[in-house]
């Protein structure tokens, strides 16, 4: 094997997340341990895809179910237990990264706020 190529699980794998009201960057690791399961990695990555691009967008839409907010580190959480119910390295994988990136908010995921009602169009 030639010296020069590195190996998918040598590379040090990171991602800087910004805290959307403070517009603080963190560098989180993802990864410290080498011996994890490719589909553990590949719901890192993708969890981590899916934060970035939701991020990246101007007015990110705040998410509603039923009238209630839902913040996207609850549901990581109930996808990385249900993952290790169903022993899936992937959802798991996927849930943990998604959780990382809304650990600032812990403390909301429970609040169970209500959508704001418009008013808009009644006499």
């Amino acid at each position: 094997m030639n010296k020069n190529l590195v190996r998918f699980n040598e590379i040090p794998l990171t991602r800087v997340s910004t805290h959307m009201k403070t517009r603080k960057r963190t560098k989180i690791p993802l990864t410290k341990h080498r011996n994890l399961s490719p589909d553990y990695k590949l719901g890192i990555n993708v969890g981590n895809l899916t934060t970035t691009l939701w991020r990246s967008q101007k007015n990110a839409s705040k998410v509603y179910v039923g009238g209630y907010r839902v913040h996207h580190g609850s549901v990581g959480l109930a996808l990385t237990l249900f993952g290790l119910g169903l022993k899936n390295d992937f959802l798991v994988g996927f849930g943990e990264s998604i959780v990382k990136d809304d650990l600032d908010d812990a403390s909301h995921w429970l609040d169970f706020e209500r959508e704001p009602i418009s008013v808009e169009g009644f006499a």
